[in-house]
């Protein structure tokens, strides 16, 4: 299962056509309408013998919430591959665990699951758009999410092209993995959408039942290894999280313009 953050059901119709995997969009219901409500609705006590199986490869911060002893493995490429240009996960990073992990996968591993931070802001086709301007102006009163800033200060038509060449970007990774792991049912998804204007309202905070957040794209194709790229990426010894680093993952946090 490949999770795309915050993707939209209309902004996947949009670009469905160049890609040759996408041959029809379902949509299916979300559990969440932010990244932590859905990581804590699915893997959650009520299938811990399904958690076991899995390997959870993921961008994104919030993966913080598990200790990851439910996980069959458990990899925060954002802890060790994090672009401080960029202000957020390269995908690359994560095609490249996801590639080694699942062709080094034993036994006791038979489901994965890659979650990628894009299309979610900040955009890498257009890196000086920003998602708050710096850290510094974050929290700032009368500051406000990109999003909400949209058709104001920032031209509508502007953000809505780099969301879309966001995704872009990261279904070539799809593209890309799906051509270097082996399996019979890959579904590409997201963990949830968000709102850019609906009944004036903007984002996508705890529980917004909008259909433009809770309902997300559903794709189903296949993956064939032709082993035309070897991962480069490789997994620091140790990267396992500590009160220490704690400053760090707010950092990301706010990087991808959370308040935490």
């Amino acid at each position: 299962m490949l999770i795309l953050d915050d993707m939209r059901v209309d902004i996947m119709h949009e670009v469905a056509n160049e890609y040759d995997f996408v041959t029809g969009i379902d949509t299916f219901r979300s559990l969440g309408s932010k990244s932590p409500d859905w990581m804590e609705r699915n893997f959650d006590n009520d299938h811990p013998k399904e958690t076991a199986r899995t390997a959870y490869v993921t961008g994104n911060p919030f993966s913080r919430m598990f200790d990851g002893s439910e996980f069959r493995v458990f990899d925060e490429v954002w802890r060790y591959a994090w672009d401080e240009d960029r202000n957020t996960i390269p995908a690359r990073a994560l095609t490249d665990r996801a590639v080694r992990t699942w062709r080094q996968r034993g036994k006791g591993m038979d489901r994965m699951v890659v979650h990628y931070m894009q299309p979610h802001d900040p955009f890498v086709p257009d890196p000086e758009l920003g998602t708050y301007g710096s850290v510094d102006s974050f929290g700032r009163e009368g500051f406000g999410n990109l999003w909400s800033l949209t058709g104001y200060t920032v031209p509508r038509e502007r953000v809505w092209q780099a969301y879309r060449d966001n995704l872009r970007y990261v279904l070539d990774d799809v593209t890309l993995l799906l051509e270097n792991i082996d399996a019979e049912r890959v579904v590409i998804t997201a963990d949830h959408g968000h709102a850019a204007g609906e009944l004036g309202l903007w984002g996508h905070p705890s529980d917004l039942l909008l259909p433009c957040v809770r309902e997300v794209p559903w794709v189903e194709t296949d993956a064939v290894d032709t082993e035309t790229h070897e991962p480069s990426l490789e997994q620091p010894d140790d990267i396992a999280a500590t009160d220490a680093d704690e400053a760090v993952v707010r950092e990301r946090l706010r990087d991808l313009g959370y308040a935490e």
